[in-house]
């Protein structure tokens, strides 16, 4: 900037913001420390983000001045590195490693990166070069942070950052997204939200009119109407459609939705359709992999599901309209959240008519384009919940669960497998004192990957108490870590029905144990260890490797519980308390 009409003598204070006088000329194009990038970039962002999940980008412990800072420090790297050193985008990877190295999670802070790197300045973007390279590099320090991750305390803190961070990407609220608030949905999420009515009345009757005469009696009480979320029945013969139009231009990835089954489920699908402008419909070729391993058993344990496109995603602009068939094979049914619209008859053109449909998919399951007669025919009044979302990294948050068990029953996180329960604040076997019988609980919701843990402290006692992992839906088969007074093994097999795996140890006591899932060295099988104390800490007790793969991972493998044994009188099972399950990123076994 220059300044003709101000004499060269001017005091700095007098000075438009951002001149600095001569003598300070020479400091100020030369300083190109972090603290100068750090300041420079917290000062241009509104004020309004300081009462945000974001944070004040100037306070470095908030989600926001976190990457502000990291960005800091690359920029100020580039500034000072040798201008001969540098002479394309691949050059900067070198003076990247902090960045990539002070993130907490490296795929959420991905997509705030290019946006930064332009309020910061010092970095040039040419095209997608340097993004490339950056993208690049986050191959190269993995490594980094995995190790962050080992931890639940880790994990934890993932989780924390990720939440804030999906917070800012969309100004919509919850109300109308649901919690992915990158989300566009079939109808806004409060709907869903439906009051809990009581009903106050008087009753009366007549008494026996023989004996007593006429009389009346009155009678006060109440009727409570309980509500529950309201549901749209998925069946090998019926497949609903939500349709959802799209109010911005994005790429998105992301499908949401919620779901419990009940009965045989084989399989579970999601196929993505486009309405066209003359009312038909065409298939785009997306179709999700089989899902029914994933979806809740019961209505107690009614749950989100979300499933990242893989391959595939939709560019869609401003208006324009997509549509998710749901479908599923087997005797048994899948609900989904949903909604009971008004459905009168439409007016005609206004397309789409109904934000649901449905169709039976039995004969043809994914038509490659629907004419538009038969598409009008498949409007209907109920629509299940969908949201489709842009992919900034929610898919793989890793998870983190946890129960202490200081109540009196399981209650909807649990879904028990026979006499199974909490006594004393403890699970353990809940049945007849004299019953001979194993029975098991499985946590409501899965982990999302394959690599992970759980654990409890265990109390031991004559029969058995088990930590499950890698499990499918109704605990069918899984990994399983045994303590009871004669021993400590691992089996493999139905909660009910196990093989074991390992030599059975004489058990080195009560205390935490845990079971872990990780890949082996070559990267050709899972192995499964189990640890008393610290697993970070300890080396394991028992090691079982997987090289026939008897339990798969993927989709479906990834649910946990527990189980107890009781054998007769005298035989109680032992109990776990403080039960964890965590995501982990463990690299080398």
């Amino acid at each position: 900037m220059t300044t003709p009409n101000l004499p060269i003598s001017t005091p700095a204070d007098q000075l438009p913001q951002g001149v600095v006088p001569p003598s300070a000329l020479g400091s100020a194009t030369q300083d190109h420390s972090k603290a100068k990038y750090r300041t420079q970039a917290a000062s241009r962002f509104p004020s309004q983000v300081n009462d945000t999940m974001a944070g004040n980008p100037a306070n470095t412990s908030g989600p926001l001045g976190i990457i502000n800072d990291l960005a800091a420090g690359l920029t100020a790297n580039v500034a000072n590195a040798d201008p001969a050193t540098i002479k394309k985008p691949s050059d900067l990877l070198p003076q990247a490693t902090p960045f990539f190295s002070g993130l907490p999670l490296q795929k959420v802070f991905q997509l705030p990166l290019r946006i930064l790197a332009g309020i910061i300045g010092g970095i040039p973007i040419i095209g997608d070069a340097v993004e490339d390279a950056l993208a690049g590099w986050l191959l190269g320090v993995k490594d980094t942070a995995d190790d962050a991750a080992e931890s639940v305390v880790s994990v934890g803190t993932q989780v924390n950052y990720v939440q804030q961070v999906i917070s800012l990407q969309s100004g919509m609220g919850v109300w109308e997204t649901g919690p992915d608030r990158t989300g566009t949905p079939s109808f806004p999420f409060g709907l869903l939200n439906l009051p809990v009515i009581t009903v106050s009345h008087d009753l009366y009757f007549d008494n026996d009119p023989s004996t007593y005469g006429m009389q009346r009696t009155d009678v006060e009480g109440t009727i409570t109407a309980l509500a529950r979320i309201p549901t749209v029945a998925v069946t090998a013969t019926s497949a609903p459609w939500s349709t959802v139009i799209f109010k911005s231009a994005a790429e998105r990835k992301v499908l949401s939705w919620i779901a419990y089954k009940t009965g045989t489920v084989s399989t579970f699908h999601l196929d993505l359709y486009k309405l066209e402008e003359d009312g038909s419909t065409t298939f785009t070729g997306y179709s999700s992999p089989n899902l029914a391993g994933e979806v809740p058993v019961s209505l107690a344990s009614i749950g989100w599901m979300q499933h990242l496109m893989d391959g595939a995603s939709i560019v869609a602009d401003l208006g324009e309209v997509y549509e998710v068939q749901f479908r599923m094979t087997g005797s048994g049914t899948v609900f989904l959240a949903g909604a009971n619209f008004l459905y009168p008859v439409p007016l005609p053109g206004f397309r789409p008519y109904s934000s649901g449909s449905r169709r039976d998919p039995s004969t043809t399951p994914t038509p490659a384009t629907i004419p538009t007669t038969t598409r009008d025919a498949m409007y209907t009044g109920p629509c299940p919940f969908v949201s489709i979302g842009i992919d900034v990294g929610q898919t793989a948050v890793p998870r983190f669960f946890f129960d202490d068990f200081n109540r009196s029953s399981l209650g909807t996180r649990w879904i028990r497998y026979g006499d199974i329960g909490i006594s004393n604040n403890k699970v353990a076997y809940t049945g007849s004192v004299i019953a001979n019988a194993t029975a098991a609980m499985m946590h409501h919701q899965p982990l999302a990957t394959d690599i992970f843990e759980a654990g409890a402290d265990v109390s031991i006692d004559e029969e058995d108490i088990g930590i499950g992992i890698g499990c499918t839906s109704g605990l069918t088969s899984g990994v399983w870590l045994i303590v009871e007074d004669d021993g400590v093994s691992i089996d493999s097999g139905a909660y009910n029905s196990r093989t074991v795996r390992t030599p059975v140890i004489a058990p080195p006591g009560s205390g935490r144990y845990t079971l872990r899932r990780i890949r082996s060295e070559d990267d050709t099988h899972f192995l499964y260890q189990a640890y008393l104390g610290d697993p970070n800490a300890t080396e394991p007790i028992l090691t079982w490797a997987d090289t026939g793969g008897l339990i798969a991972g993927g989709s479906g493998r990834r649910w946990l519980g527990l189980l107890a044994r009781r054998n007769g009188l005298i035989n109680p099972s032992g109990s776990a308390d403080n039960w964890t399950a965590a995501d982990i990123s463990v690299i080398e076994p």
